[in-house]
């Protein structure tokens, strides 16, 4: 891609990405590993582009072909080809990496474009003791190297802070709705007010605050279902002030009991949920497939409560697959779809690698996904069936955990754990998960597309009914 100057670094976020300068070109190209590892949070970025590699060029050639290659330095200190793209390209490409960073990032790069941010540059020589005019950027790097720590501490500062301030003012910001709400809501009740009042109430809040938007009529009569529905709960009350307005009303409006309304408040405020992340985890009912999962699995649980983290039906309605495929093709399909994998999983996994070697005796085995869960402080081994659950993979489960036991574990950290992800868990799979069986490992089943959640709903009142009824019974 021609002739370039030195390496620069510029910094998203509080992280890295290799640019250069295409002399060519006369334009900036960057490292589109470095892209792919901040959007997607793979901690095997170069493995994350070549699969998404692979799509691109059977779905995109065009764009495929925008991509070029130069040997940069690698993040080792070698000189290394790496695939290189410039902003435009770069773009377009990250409408194909699911993360909710994706439009913040976009806004970045178009800021770049014009060589408004930042940057480090990283000196191609290095050990010459005469200091030149043009060896004055490498010193900068030195210097900023020989300060990381200190600069990071500042940069954490500044960063905590502005959450905080976010933090507050969305506090305040939900507080004031919640009081119009309430106002609203007392004249309603009283016959003082009613639709046109409303809507002169939309009119004039526009007249005397301008700049003010969110006091629309639908907006202000949402206000007032909101504080009508949250109102006589103390427990839900503090937590719709921990997310924000538009999730604020999607949960409202989409979850029909307090139950499933105090669910999702409190995952949003834990993985900070944008709207789309929000609405697919309600859409795939979550709420009632964890309970039901929790329900039916409650004695394996009380046997290894180091698998809380773990359930027996997941969701993978993001994945592009033919009617019939095999393992190797539902791997490549979550390892292209990372992101929504770990929305559906969680985000306390961390992902750290496929097909992960084990060895027993003589023999190699291979793991088809191993992850890390940073709540249970454990490796979590999965593997993929693309049949119903048969016994003999609980075995093979077994010896892969204590291979990795054996292999990567921590003296601080807790057994490993496994999930078995098969197309159905059979109808004797309770049985057998409730037996002398102690191996930790949940037996799941996953379906493609989104389920009927009028028919999860049915399954779980039918759940808490025999439960309630044998609680009475030994009662």
């Amino acid at each position: 891609m021609g002739e370039t100057r030195n390496d620069t670094v510029r910094v998203f976020n509080g992280r890295e990405i290799r640019v250069a300068w295409s002399e060519e070109g006369r334009k900036e190209l960057y490292s589109v590993v470095d892209v792919c590892g901040i959007l997607s949070g793979s901690v095997q970025p170069r493995k994350y582009w070549s699969d998404l590699k692979t799509k691109l060029k059977a779905e995109d050639g065009e764009l495929s072909e925008k991509i070029g290659q130069l040997k940069r330095f690698a993040p080792d200190g070698k000189m290394r080809l790496t695939d290189v793209a410039d902003a435009d390209t770069i773009l377009e490409l990250i409408k194909y990496i699911k993360s909710k960073e994706t439009d913040a990032f976009g806004s970045w790069l178009f800021g770049t474009k014009g060589g408004r941010a930042d940057t480090v540059v990283i000196p191609e020589v290095a050990g010459s003791s005469i200091v030149r005019a043009e060896n004055v950027q490498c010193l900068a790097a030195t210097a900023v190297r020989d300060n990381e720590p200190d600069f990071k501490e500042i940069v954490s500062m500044i960063v905590n802070t502005s959450d905080d301030v976010f933090r507050y003012a969305n506090r305040k910001l939900i507080t004031m709705y919640w009081r119009v709400g309430e106002h609203v809501s007392k004249k309603v009740t009283a016959g003082e007010w009613g639709k046109a009042v409303v809507e002169d109430l939309a009119a004039y809040i526009q007249k005397k605050c301008p700049g003010v938007r969110g006091f629309s009529p639908q907006n202000i009569w949402r206000m007032k279902q909101f504080y009508e529905t949250y109102c006589d709960n103390k427990f839900l009350s503090p937590l719709v002030r921990e997310i924000g307005w538009t999730n604020n009303v999607l949960i409202m409006t989409a979850a029909k009991t307090d139950e499933a309304r105090e669910f999702y408040l409190r995952l949003s405020a834990k993985n900070d949920y944008s709207k789309r992340d929000l609405e697919r985890q309600i859409n795939s009912g979550m709420f009632e497939r964890r309970a039901i999962s929790n329900e039916r699995n409650r004695p394996l649980m009380e046997k290894n409560p180091g698998m809380k983290g773990l359930h027996d039906n997941y969701v993978f309605e993001f994945l592009s697959l033919a009617d019939e495929f095999d393992e190797k093709e539902l791997r490549k399909e979550i390892m292209a779809n990372m992101h929504d994998f770990l929305l559906e999983f969680g985000r306390e996994f961390r992902f750290v690698d496929e097909e992960y070697r084990v060895r027993v005796g003589k023999r190699t085995f291979h793991v088809d996904l191993l992850f890390y869960n940073a709540d249970l402080s454990c490796y979590v081994a999965i593997e993929l069936k693309t049949t119903d659950f048969k016994p003999a993979y609980m075995g093979q489960m077994k010896l892969y955990l204590n291979a990795i036991d054996r292999d990567i574990r921590r003296p601080n950290e807790n057994p490993s754990v496994g999930v078995v992800l098969c197309t159905g868990r059979g109808d004797a799979v309770a049985e057998y998960m409730l037996n002398e069986n102690m191996t930790p490992a949940m037996v799941a089943e996953y379906r493609t597309r989104l389920p009927d959640k009028a028919l999860l709903e049915r399954r779980l009142r039918e759940i808490k009914e025999r439960a309630e009824l044998g609680w009475r019974e030994d009662g």
